[in-house]
């Protein structure tokens, strides 16, 4: 999980440096921070298919903006 810290502070450091709005940046934390509740539930480690299916088990409660976020 250390390194799926890093990298999240990695990509949100960059989305500040390059100035995306607030709101981007705030969408995104949201997104990392809620991944990494559902990986740590669950017990897996980040990977594409466990991102996947996060976002499977979800989508049908997430608005279209955070759906496509």
């Amino acid at each position: 999980m250390e390194q799926y810290k890093s990298n999240v502070a990695a990509v949100m450091e960059y989305l500040k440096s390059e100035g995306f709005s607030a709101s981007t940046i705030s969408l995104h934390k949201l997104c990392y921070q809620g991944l990494e509740d559902f990986l740590m539930t669950t017990g897996q480690a980040y990977s594409f298919n466990a991102a996947g299916q996060w976002i499977e088990d979800n989508q049908s409660s997430w608005n279209y903006r955070r759906y496509t976020g």
